[in-house]
């Protein structure tokens, strides 16, 4: 048995594609009931497995002991098959997968190759194939920080037009270039601890305002330690105008205006620069921080007192972003490009923060404590970058899109370049090469955390947020080619997950109401984990699948991640792309006996492929617990099965 896409893999690599060799081991499946008896281990449930090439069969084990069971062939076989937890509780489910041919079958199989794709003639000038840039870590540790202190004070939101009970050091100044901003600052240190919400004396930024578009305010410290052109500025507010706020709003909601200035405030101080360490080889791009929602003064507009209160929130639609600092003043050198390049991605990301939070706790009348889950929240931001990469670069949803489309030519006249390759590294390779990690180890991933897993496991809760939310865009937002982005209309769905709906749903419960509530259908969790799941495996393999809910049809996968891997020459050896052309780690094997332990996180799967050539014995599938008896009816474990040859 050898696993395919694992950083330990121990694939062997044949001919200039690398292809794969699918060696005699480990395989699985999964068919319809065909009816039941006793196995090895109490009640059986027993399921013949005949499938037509791009077939599908999903069962469950019910609380028995499963058997699958797959008919003899004398031509070529090769099942996709994904092993899950359909369960919606954070955690492990432990099973054991047994497989080896059906007692008295007989058959002489040879492995089959599994071919990747040629990699000739791909390589792109300039791809940014480094690590990750941005600390997604960072960002999440200072979500938590902000959590914890909101739901220490309880502070009321902040309600646009309610009085004394609203202002904040904002309101007042003028809104003019050369105006003068003084910004509470109230983020201590690296440790990106949050300064107390009763504090006496929170810390301030003294700013000056550099443009004023039709949607933002752009303000600079005025301690950086060096400044964007007035140029920058121009192409800056130009694309936050036509395409961040644009696309943003379409897809997640406009904002509330809780400030009255009709505009965003982004802010480039370099106190975001000093909390990334000097050495570091990641950095903090930038922030939203929910206590600008909240009230000032613990009076009401009627005089009454009320509890909660933030003395430290700006009470203002606000984004923190790094400043230019070439020469490292203040933290890592940020050349004016890098710096620049931050703010297209960083205010797209961090905008979904702002417009999805005011939301549930402004425009709805909600608390602090219906913000969304963070794996949703951050999966959220990653697709409002991915979208906004799309619009410059004109592209839209459901094209399928290859390598060569998105690092070729063209895209929108914006910043120094019109390559689509610029576009690409800005607003979409840190999305692949989170999805890398996440599909590398598919089954440990921590899909539905509510914090900060910590470590590589933050940038494969995102990959999967990220992946699982184009894929649900895909299949159940409106179709249509009039969205803000082209291609369908589904910002619909994205903006009812946004907003929680009227009972402020979040996590689970906010993906099944949105789609009941936009598509006016009603799937299961346990079959959108099936059909996303076993989507990663099938799509785009050359086999015309039977469901188009295990597709991605806004991505060609297998084609962007070829690209990508055979352009690693010479990067990093922590590079996710350089393990192999698809990322997917996958148990491939032939038809031989043999036993795998599987530990798979709510919300995943183990992968496995079962291929061979020549005369294919009938086989079976059991699926146990890990003493071989009956997973329990509650543990969530599903297999899905794709017939692929």
């Amino acid at each position: 048995m050898v696993e395919i896409g694992g950083w330990e893999a121990g694939a062997r690599r044949v001919g200039a594609a690398g292809a794969l060799i699918a060696i005699a081991g480990l395989a699985a499946a999964c068919g319809g009931d065909s009816g039941s008896g006793m196995g090895p281990s109490g009640t059986t449930k027993s399921v013949d497995v005949n499938l037509a090439v791009g077939a599908s069969q999903v069962v469950q084990p019910d609380g028995q002991v499963l058997e699958l069971h797959f008919p003899s062939a004398s031509s070529d076989r090769e099942y996709r098959v994904a092993v899950e937890n359909v369960s919606t509780t954070i955690g492990t489910q432990s099973m054991r997968l047994v497989a080896g041919p059906t007692a008295g079958a007989s058959g002489s199989v040879s492995p089959m190759l599994s071919l990747s794709r040629a990699g000739v003639g791909r390589g792109v000038a300039n791809l940014d194939l480094g690590r990750l840039r941005r600390n997604d870590r960072a960002e999440l540790r200072l979500r938590a920080h902000i959590r914890s202190m909101l739901e220490r004070y309880r502070p009321e939101p902040a309600r646009p037009g309610v009085g004394a009970g609203a202002s904040a050091s904002l309101v007042g100044v003028g809104s003019s270039v050369g105006d003068t901003l003084h910004i509470n600052f109230p983020v201590a240190g690296q440790n990106l601890n949050i300064t107390s919400c009763d504090s006496a004396a929170p810390d301030t930024i003294t700013a000056v305002i550099k443009r004023v578009s039709n949607r933002a305010i752009f303000a600079a410290d005025t301690a950086n330690p060096d400044q964007f052109s007035s140029t920058d500025y121009d192409q800056l507010a130009n694309e936050f105008d036509n395409y961040i706020f644009a696309t943003d709003s379409a897809y997640f909601g406009a904002p509330a205006d809780i400030d009255g200035n009709g505009h965003v405030i982004v802010l480039f101080t370099r106190r975001v620069n000093a909390l990334t360490p000097a050495n570091s080889s990641t950095f903090f791009g930038g922030f939203f921080l929910p206590t600008d929602l909240a009230r000032t003064s613990s009076s009401s507009p009627d005089g009454s007192q009320s509890a909660g209160f933030c003395k430290h929130s700006n009470v203002a639609e606000l984004l923190y972003l790094v400043a230019p600092d070439p020469n490292g003043a203040a933290g890592p050198t940020f050349t004016i490009a890098q710096a620049r390049d931050n703010a297209r991605v960083t205010s797209s990301h961090e905008f979904q923060h702002l417009l999805s939070a005011e939301d549930r706790v402004i425009k709805q009348s909600g608390t602090f404590g219906d913000l969304q889950d963070t794996w949703l929240d951050e999966g959220m931001s990653h697709i409002a970058e991915e979208l906004v990469g799309l619009v410059i670069g004109q592209h839209g949803t459901r094209q399928n899109l290859a390598f060569a489309d998105v690092t070729g030519s063209g895209g929108t006249a914006l910043m120094d370049t019109t390559t689509q390759t610029t576009v690409f590294n800005v607003f979409h390779i840190e999305n692949f090469a989170r999805l890398a990690e996440y599909w590398l180890a598919p089954a440990t991933t921590q899909a539905l955390a509510l914090k900060d897993p910590t470590g590589t496991a933050s940038l494969k809760m995102r990959g999967f947020g990220y992946v699982f939310l184009r894929w649900l865009g895909d299949q159940y937002g409106p179709a249509g080619s009039g969205g803000a982005v082209p291609g369908s209309d589904e910002e619909a769905l994205f903006r009812r997950i946004a907003s929680g709906g009227p009972s402020l749903q979040t996590g689970v419960d906010d993906i099944l109401g949105a789609i009941s509530d936009v598509s006016g259908q009603s799937p299961t969790w346990a079959g959108l984990v099936g059909d996303f799941s076993i989507m990663a495996d099938v799509d785009d393999i050359g086999v015309q699948i039977g469901r188009a809910e295990q597709t991605l049809p806004t991505w060609d996968m297998r084609d962007v991640f070829q690209g990508l891997h055979d352009n690693t020459t010479g990067s990093p050896p922590g590079n996710p792309f350089k393990v192999q052309p698809y990322p997917l780690l996958v148990t491939r094997s032939g038809f031989a006996a043999d036993t795998s332990a599987l530990d798979v996180q709510a919300a995943t799967a183990r992968y496995f492929e079962f291929s061979g050539t020549g005369s294919v014995p009938a086989f079976t599938l059991t699926l146990t617990d890990p003493s071989g008896a009956a997973l329990a009816a509650s543990a969530g474990a599903q297999v899905t099965v794709v017939r692929t040859r």
